[in-house]
């Protein structure tokens, strides 16, 4: 079973499961000088990680894409909306199919939430398999 990693300065919480196997984690920094936002936020990652003044707001989309980029295709399945997610909020998550890929994928969601000094949380997803019977 996944048990979430004790990050400093990081709220991981427990894995919330819901229907066909699926199941997130929120992965949540504590303090920062930029935000994760929407509407007038940074859609591409600031070319100076170290500078708030370069995109103080960030959207999620730029932090879960890199994320999928950096672990690539064998760890990360995607970025979209959590199929755990009801009619009245939905969540973007990057995902993978793999419990044993769970703990790399919420520790590169920690380290870019600290290389960019965001404070905000973004969410893992797990993705259960999806079984087809050919007819």
């Amino acid at each position: 079973m996944y048990a979430p990693p004790d990050l400093p300065g990081f709220a991981i919480a427990t894995p919330v499961m819901c229907g066909r196997g699926d199941a997130y984690i929120r992965v949540e920094r504590l303090s920062g000088s930029r935000t994760l936002g929407s509407g007038t936020a940074c859609t591409a990652l600031p070319e100076h990680p170290a500078d708030p003044s370069d995109c103080p707001s960030i959207s999620a989309g730029a932090l879960l894409d890199r994320a999928d980029d950096d672990l690539g295709r064998r760890i990360a399945n995607g970025i979209g909306v959590d199929r755990c997610d009801n009619a009245e909020r939905t969540e973007i998550s990057t995902f993978t199919s793999d419990w044993a890929h769970a703990d790399a994928l919420v520790h590169e969601l920690a380290t870019l939430l600290d290389r960019y000094d965001v404070k905000g949380f973004v969410r893992a997803g797990v993705r259960g398999q999806t079984c087809w019977i050919d007819l």
